[in-house]
């Protein structure tokens, strides 16, 4: 599938072992971040998505799921997955597209005690979801459905990129993300750095 996931966790040496077994003594758990694959040509990529208008997304998808599957087999125990790829409508993709009922299915029996995040599209069917995810702004009161607490985890950067970019210039301070950690803390949450 890809570089790191043609590997077993049994061929990914001391070091990596560390990271997933580990788990520091405790309250640290090991997850997954599943977000569309940025190396493969059908994500991002408007020249070829131009030559392929009328491309068929059941390969794709066909990919993601084989991709998901050989995560949650090949790595030992899995406490999380945060799928990040769903955006329905126009140019969007949804719940349709990803098939997210049975990939979460399939995750669910590969990583019975999974928790799985809200963003497969799925926020409208029982059990699509565990935990729901704010993102970029601190949560002051405790995160509800229907007018019941839920699970939940805040995703928080560094900078105001979700991801790399050489010319990042809106680094938060250190003292920021301190207080920003503290606060959550508090509030005995989750929170994702990025």
């Amino acid at each position: 599938m890809a570089n790191l996931m043609n590997r077993s966790l049994g061929e990914l040496g001391d070091e990596w072992k560390w990271w997933v077994q580990g788990r520091f003594g405790m309250f640290i758990h090991w997850g997954l971040y599943a977000l569309l694959d940025r190396h493969h040509p059908m994500r991002d990529n408007t020249e070829f998505q131009e030559k392929n208008k009328n491309r068929d997304i059941r390969k794709y998808r066909e990919y993601l799921h084989a991709q998901t599957k050989e995560l949650l087999t090949k790595f030992g125990p899995v406490d999380y997955i945060f799928f990040d790829f769903s955006y329905p409508g126009e140019n969007g993709k949804g719940r349709d597209d990803w098939q997210s009922e049975k990939l979460l299915k399939m995750a669910r029996q590969l990583q019975p005690h999974i928790l799985v995040n809200d963003r497969l599209d799925l926020n409208d069917v029982p059990g699509g979801w565990d935990f729901k995810t704010p993102e970029q702004f601190m949560v002051r009161e405790r995160v509800e459905v229907d007018g019941k607490p839920v699970l939940w985890g805040t995703c928080q950067t560094f900078s105001g990129s979700w991801g790399y970019h050489r010319d990042e210039s809106e680094w938060k301070s250190t003292e920021q993300r301190f207080e920003n950690c503290q606060r959550l803390r508090k509030r005995q949450k989750v929170v994702w750095l990025r």
